[in-house]
């Protein structure tokens, strides 16, 4: 099967045209304005190097957050139109799982991906590593206040835990997180967002689970729900990261 993959989650838009979970072209663009024409072209170029027209795509994977409420409006409306458009399926993954799948080969016990959220909260999910399924989520995708973050990473520290963390929020917290006991590894920035591997690994893995859901049924997981006045989604998608014993395969 034949995927574009998009994510729009963060400041970067992140497009991928795969083949199952490799992809044939891939492009990472960091867009400040008029990001939904920006999108489309990204789409288009990608499109074209890997010889791929729209209709010959099977199914459209696409981020749906959490994060930037109007970064993931442009992916979403982009993908439900082309979902309906060509009549293709959407298959949906997390932007936390995104990030996390660039620390597959972590070397702590915990990993925490913590993504800046504003006012003083991040967005964030906790994984742990396992023998037999790779990094396997041991927390829901949340809103918490950083406070409640550095709680968390204090209390599993006090109980001899070892972590990893990623996701720009280190861009604002690094030192809080990381100085908790002075040990903790932090990715590099490269890292701290989806990239084009990363969504074409998942877009595949939902396709394998058979996670499709088509145009009116795709939703973006909104945690802040006052402000985008729609019902927050709890655990809105299930982790794709431990699906099977490949999780580790690059």
């Amino acid at each position: 099967m034949k995927f574009l993959c998009l994510d729009t989650s963060g400041p970067y838009s992140v497009v991928a045209v795969s083949q199952e979970d490799r992809p044939l072209c891939g492009s990472r663009r960091l867009f400040e304005k008029g990001r939904s024409d920006g999108l489309i072209e990204l789409m288009t170029r990608c499109l074209k190097k890997a010889r791929l027209r729209l209709d010959q795509v099977d199914a459209f994977g696409i981020s749906i957050g959490p994060g930037s409420f109007t970064g993931l409006r442009i992916g979403l409306s982009t993908v439900k139109g082309l979902s309906y458009a060509f009549n293709k399926p959407c298959l949906p993954f997390s932007s936390l799982d995104a990030i996390a799948y660039n620390s597959l080969k972590f070397n702590g016990d915990r990993l925490c991906v913590a993504v800046d959220a504003r006012r003083s909260n991040v967005y964030c999910r906790f994984y742990k590593r396992s023998a037999q399924k790779g990094l396997v989520p041991c927390s829901e995708s949340d809103l918490i206040n950083k406070d409640q973050l550095f709680k968390k990473v204090a209390a599993a520290k006090a109980r001899g835990e070892s972590f990893v963390f990623s996701g720009d929020a280190l861009e604002i917290y690094k030192k809080e997180l990381s100085g908790i006991d002075g040990d903790s590894e932090c990715v590099g920035r490269d890292s701290w967002y989806p990239t084009p591997e990363s969504v074409a690994y998942l877009t595949c893995q939902a396709a394998r689970l058979d996670d499709a859901v088509d145009s009116v049924r795709l939703s973006a997981a909104y945690l802040y729900e006052k402000d985008c006045q729609v019902n927050p989604v709890r655990n809105p998608q299930k982790s794709l990261l431990n699906v099977s014993n490949g999780v580790n395969r690059r």
